[in-house]
This record gives structure tokens, C-alpha cells and sequence, in this order.
């Protein structure tokens, strides 16, 4: 989430810049910025993964069901925040846009087995459509040392490709 607005005097209260919000702008990021990519290459998006039961998580599928992605792979949990970073930019006299502060809402724990079991299912259950299987997580707990062999085994078992782009190399 971007927040866009002009910063052009400091609050009474504290020296921080008062911004006085213009615009407000939503995007996908990590994963959905891989679906996306793709999307615009002309190719076909199932996105399989987690976001909460929450209006940040019924955004980020309205988004990715707006740019093409297929979304029936995507597990709401209720109780778990849908992964936010909020930015602000500042404009001072209307010009010179700068990120003033990012602000993350997110987990980024461990799924539940039944969780991982369910995505390791979705992922089986689409590799006779699929042409390649492109793994994402940005280090947020969705993919883990017990499930991500499974996906990888699977996908290799029905000769379909696999890219990975781990954001943390162990």
C-alpha cells in the first residue's frame, strides 16, 4: 500500500512531518509481484499461498483476479494478518517524492500442518495444467523445509519444471 501526500510543515506535537494524504494507492508485492510478471509475459497465473480473512487479504485477491491471476489456490486464515507494507511518501512544495516510512502489518510464522498439507494438495492437484511451477515466498512461512520437497518432488514427478527464488538462502 502506497500513500501519497504532501509533507510541507512539522507536527506541534513531535518533529515529524505532518502529511496530508492525497492519494492512496494499493499493489500487490512479494508473490503476487511474481504472479503478475508473469501475467504480463503473456503466460497463465494460479496463484496457490495464504493471506488473512481480512479486507487487506479480499483486496489482494480482487487485485490478482483484476490483473488475470486464478485465485481459487489461496487459503484465507482467520486470526492471521494479510502480509501489509504501508508506505508513505511525502512531497514537499508538490514535488521531490520521497518514502518518508513503511510500516509492515504481517506474521510470517509457521503454517499449521493441515495449511501446508492443503497448498501441497493445490499445487498436486494443478501440475497436469501447468507448464512450470514458479515457488515464492519472500521468507513469510508459507514455504517450509517439510512441504516445499513435497511441491518440488511433485511437480518433478509430472516433468513440470520448477523455478524457485528464495528470498533467504540457509
Amino acid at each position: 500500500r502506497y500513500v501519497y501526500g504532501d509533507a510541507e510543515r512539522l507536527s506541534p506535537e513531535a518533529p515529524v512531518p505532518v502529511l496530508n494524504v492525497v492519494r492512496t494507492e494499493e499493489r500487490t508485492g512479494g508473490a503476487g509481484n511474481v504472479a503478475e510478471a508473469i501475467l504480463a509475459l503473456g503466460g497463465k497465473v494460479s496463484c496457490i499461498g495464504v493471506s488473512g480473512q481480512d479486507a487487506e487479504g479480499e483486496s489482494l485477491g480482487t487485485i490478482l483476479i483484476s490483473t488475470g491471476a486464478e485465485t481459487g489456490g489461496l487459503v484465507r486464515l482467520p486470526g492471521v494478518p494479510t502480509t501489509v507494507k504501508t508506505r508513505y511518501v511525502g512531497r514537499a512544495q508538490h514535488r521531490h517524492a520521497q518514502q518518508m516510512l513503511r510500516v509492515d502489518t504481517e506474521n510470517g510464522g509457521p503454517l499449521q500442518d493441515r495449511v501446508a498439507t492443503t497448498l501441497t494438495a493445490a499445487v498436486r492437484g494443478q501440475l497436469n495444467d501447468c507448464d512450470v511451477v514458479a515457488i515464492e515466498d519472500y521468507d513469510k512461512g508459507v514455504l517450509d523445509d517439510v512441504n516445499t520437497p513435497k511441491m518440488i518432488a511433485h511437480a518433478r514427478k509430472a516433468s513440470v519444471p520448477v523455478i524457485v527464488d528464495p528470498a533467504r538462502i540457509k
